[in-house]
């Protein structure tokens, strides 16, 4: 019997948080440097650092929505009828 497998399960299975990835495109392509993105954001210039070279695997939801409000974007859920 298989038993189904909770997202919770899954997220703990995968090797990185694939929405730092999305982040991290998004520092890469700011007309920000990493030092304006850290001093605008009030996020370490070496957490960003270690997102960009995917030191960090799984970042804090909060932080990466302090790294995106400084670059001009926002996380925002919508429904699946809407992707």
């Amino acid at each position: 019997m298989n038993k189904r497998r909770t997202l919770s399960e899954i997220y703990k299975d995968l090797s990185h948080d694939p929405a730092r990835d999305q982040v991290n495109q998004l520092v890469m392509t700011s007309s920000l440097t990493v030092k304006a993105i850290a001093n605008k954001s009030g996020v370490s210039e070496t957490t960003l650092r270690n997102w960009l070279k995917k030191i960090t695997k799984k970042p804090q939801k909060i932080t990466m929505d302090f790294v995106l409000r400084s670059i001009g974007h926002e996380f925002k859920i919508v429904p699946k009828t809407h992707r």
